[in-house]
């Protein structure tokens, strides 16, 4: 969002774009939503081993909420008074579940980071004054309880929002 990525934006970054237009705006927004930091830690998720997931989200999640300490300041800057709103980490890898015992060890370890770090999320947003979305906790990420079973696939979790 800071730097680029791989799609083009006006000014150069998704965060220059926001800025511009959010400036060019003033005065007409009432709500920012933020949904960030999944690409960071997201990549850990398809680590092949306990160490190499650990190891990814050490590594990951500094680097994600400094980006966010960054983004955040800078859309306060570019739209003061407005509200802003962020969602915490919902956790795409409890599918590797669906892979046996070792892909079911990577999903429990995976939810351990992944509520530590959507603690951190939750708190870096409300640290700028933003409202936080608890999508950890409305995706029921850490019940590992309720489990249904597809035609042709192993059981995976069943959520509710």
């Amino acid at each position: 969002m800071i730097d680029g990525g791989i799609c083009r934006y006006p000014g150069g970054s998704q965060l220059a774009a926001a800025v511009a237009f959010l400036r060019a705006h003033r005065g007409r927004m009432v709500l920012i939503t933020i949904d960030i930091g999944a690409n960071d830690p997201e990549d850990c998720g398809s680590q092949a081993s306990p160490r190499k997931l650990v190891s990814c989200f050490a590594t990951g999640v500094p680097g994600a909420l400094a980006n966010l300490a960054t983004i955040m300041t800078r859309l306060r800057a570019a739209a003061p008074g407005v509200r802003l709103a962020g969602m915490t980490y919902y956790l795409p890898a409890l599918a590797a579940w669906r892979h046996g015992t070792s892909g079911q060890v990577i999903a429990r370890l995976s939810e351990k980071l992944a509520a530590g770090y959507s603690e951190l999320l939750a708190r870096a947003y409300a640290g700028s004054g933003a409202r936080v979305a608890d999508v950890f906790s409305a995706f029921d990420t850490s019940n590992f309880g309720d489990q249904v079973t597809c035609r042709g696939s192993a059981p995976f979790r069943a959520t509710s929002p």
